[in-house]
């Protein structure tokens, strides 16, 4: 059916295509740097292209209307946020940031700012707007 063809592609998606899996995550790079790689590369894609995160189009599009693709969505949600506090910890490690901040809560609010720009690129901010938005975000990491 197409639902099932919909929740396939939502799976494949999670364990191939979505952000948590590009290489940036593994590289041995700044935490600053791959974070607002990241969040250049959420807000470049939607403002040039119409795409962004399939989790984060879906949430919009299906919350509380198909129990399935919610919780696939809350999957993939959850392990960008997991990928983004082994981010954290890794930085924690080598001095970048501070152990006096908790990883999780750190890894959430840069989930969140993943995603609140990927919504606020498609209700059409200008692209300066967004990266200030960005910066804003990463000083958490200081």
């Amino acid at each position: 059916s197409k639902r099932e063809l919909f929740l396939a592609t939502i799976r494949r998606f999670r364990d191939s295509r979505a952000i948590y899996n590009r290489p940036e995550f593994k590289a041995d790079l700044p935490v600053k740097t791959v974070v607002s790689g990241l969040f250049d590369f959420i807000i470049d894609s939607v403002i040039d292209r119409q795409l962004g995160c399939m989790f984060g189009r879906c949430a919009l599009e299906f919350f509380g209307s198909d129990e399935e693709v919610t919780k696939q969505v809350a999957s993939g949600v959850s392990q960008l946020e997991e990928a983004f506090c082994q981010l954290i910890e890794r930085g924690q490690a080598s001095g970048e940031i501070s152990t006096d901040k908790d990883p999780r809560m750190l890894a959430r609010q840069l989930t969140t700012t993943f995603y609140g720009l990927q919504v606020l690129a498609n209700a059409g901010p200008e692209r300066q707007t967004l990266k200030a938005v960005a910066a804003a975000a990463l000083k958490i990491l200081e």
